[in-house]
């Protein structure tokens, strides 16, 4: 809906933004929750086994890296939700570059205007460099706890151990000391891409609620009725009680006339009617096939033009000849309608 709306220009740049935010919640729920949970779950057992092994040293050693992290976390948060939202903002302006370059690649050669078709692509290629870094440099911070857990574990079990709470057991206990430095190193890293991928998931969702906000704004690009036209005869066109079509026949009308007039046809809007039928009453797939038209403002689907051609069902081999003749199609083509399809 949204694409129709604003032009054809924009299905390639919401295409990829909806890909994006898609595989964000996807890796959210992969990451996010499930690694989350992991992780919670790990940091629970680095505690249990750091005080059950090493007394109140395993324990202070075995929290120093979740409460790291937890620090880290409610400093840079902010700041990384920013440089998620800059990222995806910067990638959607690439992408819409990359589609008008695509649009108007012919005027461009035609021109020899390449260098500067290149160039806004360059910027918004630099600008989204710049975000990815910026993210990635804030998101590294975060991970910093994961590298300090083990030093500075040890060192927290060492003060705890010189206040008179060394770990039980001695050299064993130290040995154990480790192995829960190792597990809540390891659960620490988790915990902490989990929370990359929430900060994710929520600026996907936004982003994917104000697409959803947009659709239902948007107009309809064609009326939604339940109405089939019955093919056969044709139908009188009206606008606003003024008959543009008579059934059967056909109207020209100058440009400046007909342009203003063709996307409320094309939409079916309110005013529009068929047969004194209001066009919100009529099906999509009947109002396309026998109301609207195929050209570069709305191109046909891939498919059999066989198919496309039928309303209610695929059209008969009388009116495919009829359809060649009219398109000026060689004769020669005629006997492949069973296999050409509709470029």
């Amino acid at each position: 809906a949204v694409s129709s709306a604003e032009g054809p220009g924009r299905f390639g740049t919401l295409a990829i933004r909806m890909t994006g935010d898609l595989a964000a919640l996807k890796d959210w729920a992969d990451v996010g929750v499930c690694g989350g949970a992991a992780a919670v779950i790990g940091v629970l057992g680095a505690a249990v086994a750091g005080f059950w092994l090493s007394g109140v040293a395993g324990l202070a050693a075995a929290l120093t890296g979740p409460a790291l992290a937890a620090i880290a976390c409610g400093c840079l948060l902010a700041r990384l939700t920013r440089g998620v939202a800059s990222r995806r903002s910067e990638r959607g302006r690439l992408s819409a570059r990359i589609g008008d370059i695509l649009l108007g690649a012919s005027a461009f050669t035609a021109y020899g205007a390449e260098a500067s078709a290149i160039l806004p692509l360059r910027r918004a290629s630099k600008a989204l460099m710049r975000a990815q870094v910026g993210q990635v440099a804030f998101a590294r911070l975060m991970h910093a706890p994961t590298a300090l857990t083990l030093p500075l574990g040890a060192a927290v079990a060492l003060a705890v151990s010189l206040a008179g709470h060394g770990p039980t057991g001695g050299i064993a206990g130290w040995a154990a000391l480790l192995f829960t430095l190792s597990l809540s190193t390891l659960s620490t890293s988790a915990l902490i891409g989990a929370v990359e991928q929430f900060v994710e998931r929520k600026v996907a969702l936004a982003r994917l609620s104000e697409l959803i906000a947009a659709a239902a704004s948007a107009p309809p690009a064609a009326p939604g009725g339940q109405v089939r036209l019955r093919p056969g005869r044709g139908l009188s066109l009206s606008i606003d009680g003024v008959q543009l079509v008579p059934a059967g026949g056909e109207c020209v009308l100058p440009r400046a006339v007909a342009e203003p007039l063709l996307e409320d046809v094309l939409r079916g809007a309110d005013g529009v009617e068929v047969d004194g039928m209001a066009a919100s009453r009529i099906a999509s797939s009947d109002w396309a096939r026998r109301i609207a038209y195929a050209g570069p403002r709305r191109g046909l689907c891939r498919n059999r033009i066989r198919a496309l051609l039928g309303a209610r069902r695929p059209a008969s081999a009388d009116a495919l000849a009829q359809a060649f003749e009219i398109a000026g199609a060689p004769s020669a083509w005629r006997g492949l309608w069973r296999t050409a399809r509709a470029c």
